[in-house]
């Protein structure tokens, strides 16, 4: 196993959710977002789960979904225990209401 092992969950969401404002969201207007680390131990999977509150100017579920959103394909983190790159999983994206969705990274093995 990596040392993803190694990093908390709360380090892997500040470190990821650092990395996702500089390589997607200030690149394209996604001003509100939350993220949350999230691990399967059954599969070894760690997922990431950006949760975007659409205001005006974010873009819309269907062009994040879509891979219409630049450079949001995956996003690469650093933290003390090395380097980490998160693919989107765009089938795992979900609409939460008319503005707001989910937007899935997984960490690639």
């Amino acid at each position: 196993m990596s040392n993803i092992t190694k990093v908390s969950d709360e380090v892997l969401s500040d470190a990821f959710a650092e990395a996702y404002e500089e390589q997607v969201a200030s690149l394209n207007g996604v001003a509100e977002y939350e993220c949350d680390a999230q691990r399967n131990t059954s599969t070894g999977d760690v997922d990431v789960i950006v949760t975007v509150i659409g205001l005006c100017g974010t873009p819309c579920y269907d062009d994040y979904k879509d891979g219409k959103v630049s450079d949001s394909d995956e996003v690469n983190i650093s933290t003390e225990h090395g380097d980490f790159t998160f693919a989107h999983l765009p089938e795992e994206d979900k609409c939460l209401n008319t503005n707001d969705y989910t937007v899935v990274y997984r960490m690639e093995k």
